[in-house]
């Protein structure tokens, strides 16, 4: 396996001081300089000895000590490039607040550890070159076969299998509809899902349905697997066309041209399963050669884990069908098909743990078949099946250690084939307990904040580019989300982890020293402990907290609320954090955490979000000079900061803080990209002082409690200098004076650079005047909530000259807006997703308006409608005739 925590650090480490002026400052350019060789020289000797196919290599205690001390040196070498940078900050610009930094000794100590790290270094090349590299030669000159192969040699054939046959009718239906739709250009179809999931039985199922068998003329079943071999995936479909004069030399283009003549002018179907990548431009180059001739009612099904590579393949957001975990009864009768001889249970005494043991597999078909297989050997009996449930983990990774297609091994070829940087990002998965809501927003601060993400060559920053590995993970389909919007507020949005998926993450991380564990799968916090979440009812020993390396601390709310850190905690050997997270603790005693907080100055974000505290908190932000991620929202014991040192801060929300003052110093923060909970017409607000920050995207307001209304008018103004930004949120809120605060919106001059806007709380009977088109030419995503609004004027939609470029809506809690949503489709031509709850006036909206979720609606299904019309005809019954039928559904009680 991998080392992705070495691979990322020393690309990072490399990259850094190679850009960075910070080597120089003190004179260290000699010893980053020969530091930044002898890693990178070493990196690949290092991941080759993780990846080396001789087993008792890679278990030697030499090679692991190895692996292990060289991580620890670029962990350290990590630490002092931070630290150089901080003692560099404050000696361009002294703060006289950090006297911690006054340390004169730090240039002579800091250069001497630099020297001890080169040596350690040294000697293990010595040791590497000595000990390890004869053992690898022996291993590349082993002959071929004597080890398993590190790529994924996985290889499916069309042949469906009875047993494997459960809940796919309506997957079947779905799939069947799109390609049995009359249509003169090629369907492109992707079944997309995690490992394991079944999607090439699905594939099979479909492959061998007598509809599609009747339909098409020529079937072609083409493993592709990786590495991708283009000659190879031909060759493949020339056999299935029974079509052998070729010669074995034969160029991709000549085979190709095979192919086009042997596919002209009839119909045909082709499944591309277990697709990986498309490097090289071979698919281009093949669906350029198939879409040329014979493409009538023809169709390319692919089966990936990626749902990016589909979309790169060509198939549409509608035609990528994401199967379904097994219900609790599918997961249990696909048991008994693989455990009995005859699909049944005919032990009564077995079926209550049987099926414990089934819901323990989560829904996912290969977990399923892997331990019904382990228990057709049980002979049926009850204490063996009911160790099995007992030890259902060890026993799964029993059953399947000797096999390339075990749960396992299929899940870790999704791990291996991620980047190094999302390889970093999803180990932090593994601190979160079985089955919980993840925040996704306390992921992407993580992860920017513990420097896992870099920008990248473009113009998208840390942020942006943390949010793409977000939404990559969701396309490789390795988290999902807890609920099915597609936009929303950030701050609500969670995401959850399969378990099988979550057991792999733990065996990597365990492997990575990237979190500590016991004999399970729950934390530990020990010496060695880098990474840690603290879940409810966690109390931690004093004696054990003598760690100097942890970088991150999680603290889990789960159902409880609040955490109490009880005075006897003892941090004072942590100095290494980068990230940590009290969101809903109880902060008692807190002069004494403020007091520890202080000394993480290597800190890069802090999170205090709803936290609890009976004593006042001080000022103490001011000194954590690395602190670029700061969250002290929905708190009522914060009345006054200063952040004017913070000059490294990306992200400041001050939220709901009602006796909080607006902050000294906001003039001063360059680096901020995101802004929230100043107060618009407070006297005090300094909103002027935000003008000249040139990176702020985000900006968050809310109307002070008793505005005045100069200041309101001044605020006004500001927002319309404000260049370049993109995203703005204001909550109008203002009983007190609610009447004047409308008129003053309606006057606001929104700079042209938006691109999504909320307007949360707002009284006036009518839109602001502000919301039109003219005004706001690039805006994509508006969102109107919890607002009197009656009905919009004409200057709102605007006209055919200047029309809305919006892409989509929001509306929710608006119980008098009067709307059709033909006029929206009318005068928003553009607009192609939009949810609503709770307007129960807006008329002609697909749905039920009075329903308490969201209604989401989207022009591409409503489209795909209509495209698929012709299909259903087209599918009777029979389909549904030769392993199973499809349940009734319930009929529900009326009362």
């Amino acid at each position: 396996m991998a080392e992705p925590v070495i691979g990322f650090m020393v690309e990072k480490f490399c990259t850094y001081v190679g850009k960075n002026y910070i080597s120089g400052f003190f004179g260290f350019e000699k010893e980053f300089d020969k530091l930044k060789k002898s890693i990178s020289f070493l990196k690949p000797f290092v991941i080759d000895l993780q990846e080396s196919k001789n087993q008792n290599s890679r278990n030697s205690e030499v090679v692991k000590t190895l692996v292990e001390k060289f991580r620890e040196l670029i962990y350290e070498a990590d630490d002092i490039l931070v630290d150089c940078e901080i003692h560099a900050d404050y000696h361009r610009d002294p703060n006289p607040l950090i006297t911690s930094l006054h340390n004169g000794d730090f240039r002579h100590r800091t250069k001497r550890r630099l020297e001890e790290i080169n040596e350690e270094i040294s000697e293990m090349q010595n040791t590497i070159f000595n000990y390890c590299l004869p053992s690898m030669f022996k291993q590349i000159n082993a002959p071929e076969g004597s080890n398993k192969c590190a790529t994924n040699s996985r290889w499916t054939s069309s042949i469906l299998i009875k047993s494997e046959i459960v809940g796919l009718i309506r997957d079947v239906r779905q799939i069947k509809e799109w390609i049995l739709a009359k249509n003169d250009e090629l369907h492109l179809v992707a079944i997309a899902g995690m490992g394991g999931l079944g999607k090439t039985t699905l594939a099979k199922k479909v492959f061998n349905d007598k509809q599609v068998r009747a339909h098409f003329k020529k079937r072609i079943w083409v493993s592709v697997s990786k590495p991708v071999d283009v000659v190879r995936i031909m060759k493949t479909i020339l056999q299935e066309l029974s079509i052998t004069d070729y010669s074995s030399d034969s160029y991709p283009a000549t085979l190709l041209l095979k192919i086009k003549e042997a596919l002209n002018k009839t119909t045909y179907l082709i499944i591309m399963d277990d697709v990986w990548g498309i490097e090289k431009g071979w698919w281009a180059q093949m669906l350029n050669g198939l879409t040329q001739d014979g493409r009538y009612n023809s169709c390319i099904i692919i089966t990936t884990r990626n749902e990016e590579i589909a979309k790169r393949m060509g198939v549409g957001e509608l035609r990528i069908h994401r199967p379904n975990l097994l219900s609790d009864e599918d997961s249990w009768s696909l048991l008994c098909k693989v455990a009995f001889s005859t699909g049944i249970c005919q032990h009564h005494q077995l079926q209550k743990v049987g099926k414990q043991i089934a819901k323990k597999c989560g829904g996912l078909p290969l977990a399923i078949k892997a331990i019904g297989g382990l228990l057709s050997t049980k002979s049926s009996s009850l204490s063996e099946w009911k160790k099995i449930f007992d030890d259902f983990r060890d026993k799964l990774a029993e059953v399947s250690a000797d096999t390339d297609d075990s749960v396992v091994a299929s899940l870790q070829l999704s791990y291996d084939d991620l980047p190094s940087r999302l390889k970093q990002c999803i180990l932090c998965f593994s601190i979160y307990p079985e089955d919980f809501r993840i925040r996704a927003k306390q992921l992407v601060y993580w992860w920017a904040g513990e420097g896992f993400i870099v920008p990248g060559g473009n113009s998208k920053t840390t942020l942006q580019v943390a949010k793409d590995c977000f939404s990559e993970l969701f396309s490789r389909c390795l988290i999902e989300p807890v609920d099915g919007r597609a936009v929303g507020d950030d701050d609500f949005f969670e995401c959850k982890m399969h378990d099988m998926v979550r057991d792999l993450i733990i065996i990597v991380a365990k492997q990575q020293a990237f979190c500590s564990f016991d004999d399970g799968d729950g934390l530990v916090f020990d010496k060695d402990t880098r990474h840690f979440g603290i879940p409810r009812g966690v109390s931690i020993p004093s004696t054990e907290f003598t760690n100097s390396k942890i970088r991150a601390m999680i603290l889990l709310d789960m159902l409880s609320p609040f955490q109490t850190w009880k005075q006897n905690y003892n941090l004072t050997k942590v100095d290494s954090l980068r990230v940590l997270d009290l969101s809903f603790c109880n902060l008692q005693p807190i002069h004494e955490l403020v007091e520890w907080i202080k000394s993480q100055k290597r800190l890069t974000y802090l999170n205090l979000h709803s936290t609890s505290s009976r004593a006042t908190m001080p000022d103490f932000f001011k000194y954590l000079p690395n602190l670029q991620y700061l969250i002290i929202s929905c708190n009522s014991y914060l009345k006054r900061i200063s952040v004017s040192s913070l000059r490294k801060l990306i992200v400041l929300d001050l939220s709901h803080c009602y006796k909080l003052e607006c902050p000294e110093g906001l003039g001063n923060l360059i680096n901020l990209e995101e802004l929230s909970g100043l107060k618009l017409g407070s006297s005090s607000a300094r909103l002027p002082d935000i003008i000249n920050l040139p990176k702020l995207r985000v900006l968050r307001l809310s109307t002070a409690g008793a505005p005045n209304v100069d200041m309101f008018r001044r605020d006004m103004c500001v927002l319309s200098q404000l260049g370049n930004l993109q995203v703005l949120y204001i909550n109008s809120f203002c009983p007190l004076c609610q009447e004047d605060i409308n008129k003053q919106l309606d006057h606001l001059e929104p700079p042209a650079s938006l691109e999504e806007l909320c307007i949360h709380n707002y009284m006036g009977e009518t839109m602001p005047g502000f919301i039109k088109p003219e005004l706001l030419p690039k805006l994509q995503h508006l969102t109107i909530k919890n607002s009197k609004l009656k009905h919009l004027t004409p200057d709102f939609w605007g006209t055919k000259e200047k029309s809305w470029n919006l892409e989509a809506l929001s509306l929710i809690e608006l119980p008098k807006l009067e709307m059709n949503w033909g006029t929206v489709r009318q005068m928003m031509p553009l607009i192609s997703y939009a949810e609503v709850k709770k307007v129960p006036m807006l008329e002609s909206f697909p749905g039920n308006m009075f329903k308490i979720k969201y209604n989401v609606w989207r022009k591409i299904e409503e489209e795909d409608a209509k495209l698929r019309e012709n299909a259903v005809d087209l599918i009777d019954d029979e389909d549904e005739d030769e392993d199973e039928a499809e349940p009734s559904p319930k009929k529900e009680r009326v009362t």
